[in-house]
């Protein structure tokens, strides 16, 4: 199955945890050595894949690109599926697509 792998940064309105949840996410990229990843059947306030009791204050990773990220898969057509990296900063998004895109 393709995969599209997005690097992202947490912002309040186009990437959080739950309503405005920026701070809960940093915690998650810091508890995770500075790459917190998801795949995308997590994602969205009504995910593929319902998450567990114990991932509960993991999710729902929400906001605006959340959601256009889930739409742009799903025009790419039923076999895509995607992975979101969250990284502390901007410039590490930057140069973390950098080094996929070679």
């Amino acid at each position: 199955m393709p995969t599209l792998s997005v690097c992202a940064t947490p912002d309040a309105g186009f990437w959080q945890i739950g309503d405005g949840g920026v701070a809960e996410l940093y915690e998650k990229i810091d508890q995770h050595g500075g790459n917190y990843t998801v795949p995308c059947s997590l994602v969205g306030m009504d995910p593929r894949t319902a998450w567990t009791l114990d991932e509960e204050d993991d999710f729902p990773v929400t906001g605006f690109c959340a959601e256009m990220l889930l739409q742009i898969v799903s025009n790419m057509g039923a076999e895509w599926d995607c992975i979101v990296h969250f990284l502390p900063t901007y410039v590490r998004t930057h140069s973390a697509r950098a080094l996929v895109l070679g």
